[in-house]
């Protein structure tokens, strides 16, 4: 959940107005594939300008350099592994065995695939981003911050991180101890029959 909302939520990254221009400029916010728009809707009874916030897709002339086209293809492929991981998870619970161990090396894959989502930093959605195309120039900072989606990125590279160890440590366990539970119910190991 969180790589797919740091991958397709348009609030990955931020361009926050200059001092001058704080106070009467909206943040930008940006994500791999679709940049905030603000829609304003007029004032409402306590005299605070009421706006509707949401996604709208990049314009067809957006120069999207290798880095930004390989950080939305690895946003796809992480979740995908990751939903099919995690069906696989559920589908061997309480059967800690090699499965285990393959399931944990997918998941550090993973953590890869989510982690190199994040060279979207050094792409043109930073450097070059196009919604600034008719802005003035000197209103906003050029260099981006990390907004919620690019944390639920890192959040989400932790994570499955974490879940690969898990999984291959219930997997070494699961190797480990099946010959100590193969016993009878005296506590006697069982001897195969010939």
């Amino acid at each position: 959940t969180l790589g797919l909302v740091g991958g397709f939520g348009c609030t990955n990254l931020v361009f926050k107005p200059l001092d001058a221009f704080e106070s009467t400029l909206p943040d930008i916010r940006v994500g791999f594939w679709n940049t905030r728009d603000y829609e304003y809707l007029g004032i409402n009874n306590n005299n605070q300008i009421v706006v509707k916030k949401s996604c709208r897709s990049y314009p067809d002339s957006a120069d999207q350099d290798s880095k930004w086209k390989a950080a939305m293809s690895f946003s796809i492929i992480s979740v995908v592994i990751g939903s099919i991981l995690a069906v696989l998870t559920c589908m061997q619970a309480g059967d800690a065995g090699p499965l285990s161990k393959a399931i944990g090396a997918g998941y550090m894959l993973n953590t890869l695939f989510q982690g190199l989502t994040l060279i979207v930093l050094d792409s043109n959605v930073c450097t070059d981003n196009p919604i600034f195309e008719g802005i003035p120039a000197g209103t906003y900072n050029t260099e981006c911050d990390w907004s919620a989606g690019f944390k639920c990125n890192i959040s989400a590279t932790a994570c499955w991180f974490a879940a690969g160890l898990c999984m291959c440590a219930i997997g070494k366990a699961g190797g480990e101890g099946a010959a100590a539970n193969e016993r009878d119910v005296t506590g006697e190991p069982v001897k195969d029959e010939e």
